[in-house]
C-alpha cells in the first residue's frame, strides 16, 4: 500500500478530475490531452483503486480499450470519496514513527520523548531530535497535542462534551461543507470523526440530509490549491506559477469562485510583466509560495483598471455594452428564472418592453446565458457579434443531431 502514496498531489488530481468529469478516457487520450503518460497509466489508476471503492469506480471495455468512469446516481453524494483521493499523500516513516511515539507516551516532557526516539529501531542516527523538535511543534499547531507547563499532553476532545442533539447538528453542518461548501476536506474529515464519536458511544451515526448535484463536487479537486493561494493572498506573499509550461513570478490578490459552475479563479498580477490576470486554478500546474512579500495597494490598481467588467476572463479591450431585448412577459416563469440565472447587468423597463443591458470587456462571457434563452429574446446590434456566433453554434448543433440537412 505504501508504494500507491504520492507526495504531490497535483499528480493525481487531474487523472481523477478527467475520470469524474468526462468518463471516456482512455490511457491514448490521457496523453494526447498532456495529462500523463501512457506508461505511467496502471500506476495511477492502482492508486485511485486503492482508496476508492470498487462499486464507485467503474470501468468498460470498448475493443482493446479501457474506460473508467465514477458511477453517478440522484440518490448519493459522491463528494466523501472524491475527498478521500486526499488520503493518497505519503508521509516518510520517521515521521510517523514519531507520530505514533509521541501520541503512545503522552503525557511526557520533551526530554523524555527524545531519550525515547533515540532508542527507536530503523531511524537514522542524526537528526532525529531535530525532527521530533519540528514534528511536536506541527502536532501542537494542528491541536493533536497541548503542552502545559513542561508536558506535553492530548487536548481535551471537543465531541466528548456534546450530547446526541449536538452531535447530529454539527454533523450535518459538517455534512453542508464537506458536499457544497469550503473548506471540503477538513471539513470531510470533521465528519468522519464525528462518524467515529457515534460509534463509540454505541449510536448509528445519522444520515445524510442534503443531496447535491455532481458538478457541486468537482470543485474538490482544487481545494488544496485554493488552501494555498488564499494563505498567500492574506498574508501577500509572492507565488511563483506554472501555466502552460510557462513559468512567472505574481503577486495573488484574490481567490475567487465561480459557484454557478464549481469552479475557482486566482486574480493575479504578474510582477515582471504587469499584466493582471485571472486564471482557472484547474489550469496551474504548480504553484510554490514564496517568502517575500508584497505591497498589494500597486498591485490592486493594476487589478481593478484591467479586469473591470470581466468575471471569468482577461480580455485586453475596451468595455463593450451589450443590450438585448427579451420576448418575454414579466409575469412569466421563464422571464423570472431568467433574472435568477444573470450575473452581471440588469433588466429594465422601455417602451418596446423588457430589455438586458450589461457592461461587459469580453462579450462571449454572457453567450451561454444568451444561448440557453435564444428562442426568447432578440440581440441587438452592437460592438459585438454575439448573434452571429450563437446563430452558428446552433446550425451546428442542429447538424450534428441530425435535425439540419
Amino acid at each position: 500500500m505504501a508504494r500507491e502514496l504520492i507526495r504531490d498531489y497535483n499528480r493525481i488530481r487531474p487523472v481523477l478530475e478527467h475520470i469524474y468529469t468526462y468518463g471516456f478516457f482512455s490511457r491514448e487520450d490521457f496523453e494526447r490531452q498532456g495529462v500523463m503518460k501512457k506508461s505511467g497509466y496502471d500506476k495511477e489508476l492502482q492508486r485511485l483503486l486503492s482508496i476508492l471503492p470498487p462499486y464507485i469506480l467503474l470501468s468498460k471495455q470498448d475493443g482493446k480499450r479501457r474506460y473508467f468512469y465514477i458511477r453517478r446516481d440522484y440518490f448519493t453524494n459522491r463528494t466523501p470519496w472524491l475527498t478521500a483521493s486526499y488520503f493518497l499523500h505519503s508521509v516518510k516513516t520517521e515521521r510517523i514513527c514519531l507520530s505514533l511515539l509521541v501520541l503512545t507516551q503522552l503525557p511526557s516532557t520533551q526530554a523524555q520523548l527524545c531519550l525515547r526516539a533515540e532508542q527507536l529501531p530503523g531511524l537514522p542516527d542524526t537528526g532525529i531530535l531535530s525532527t521530533l523538535w519540528r514534528q511536536l511543534r506541527r502536532m501542537e499547531d494542528l491541536g493533536y497535542i497541548e503542552k502545559r507547563r513542561r508536558q506535553y499532553q492530548p487536548p481535551l476532545d471537543p465531541l466528548s462534551g456534546l450530547d446526541r442533539g449536538q452531535l447530529t447538528a454539527l454533523y450535518q453542518l459538517t455534512a453542508l461543507f464537506a458536499y457544497g461548501g469550503f473548506p471540503r476536506t477538513p471539513a470531510e474529515f470533521l465528519r468522519r470523526s464525528i462518524q467515529r464519536e457515534f460509534f463509540i458511544r454505541g449510536w448509528l451515526p445519522p444520515g445524510d440530509a442534503f443531496l447535491f448535484r455532481d458538478n457541486c463536487c468537482r470543485s474538490v479537486f482544487d481545494e488544496q490549491l485554493v488552501c494555498q493561494l488564499a494563505k498567500a493572498c492574506q498574508n501577500h506573499q509572492l507565488v511563483k506559477l506554472t501555466k502552460d509550461n510557462r513559468t512567472f513570478q505574481a503577486a495573488p490578490l484574490y481567490v475567487q469562485l465561480d459557484p454557478r459552475m464549481g469552479r475557482w479563479y486566482l486574480v493575479c498580477v504578474d510582477t515582471e510583466a504587469g499584466q493582471a490576470l485571472r486564471i482557472r486554478l484547474r489550469l496551474i500546474d504548480q504553484c510554490t509560495v514564496r517568502k517575500e512579500t508584497f505591497q498589494a495597494a500597486p498591485y490592486q490598481k493594476i487589478a481593478q483598471d484591467r479586469l473591470s467588467n470581466t468575471y471569468l476572463s482577461t480580455a485586453d479591450r475596451s468595455p463593450v455594452r451589450v443590450e438585448v431585448q427579451l420576448l418575454l412577459s414579466a409575469d412569466s416563469f421563464l422571464f423570472q428564472q431568467f433574472q435568477r440565472e444573470i450575473f452581471v447587468g440588469e433588466v429594465v423597463q422601455r417602451k418596446a418592453g423588457l430589455f438586458y443591458c450589461a457592461t461587459v470587456r469580453d462579450p462571449l462571457e454572457l453567450k451561454p446565458l444568451l444561448r440557453s434563452y435564444y428562442p426568447y429574446l432578440r440581440i441587438c446590434p452592437g460592438q459585438h457579434t454575439l448573434d452571429q456566433e450563437i446563430r452558428e453554434e446552433l446550425k451546428r448543433m442542429l447538424k450534428h443531431y441530425g435535425t439540419l440537412s
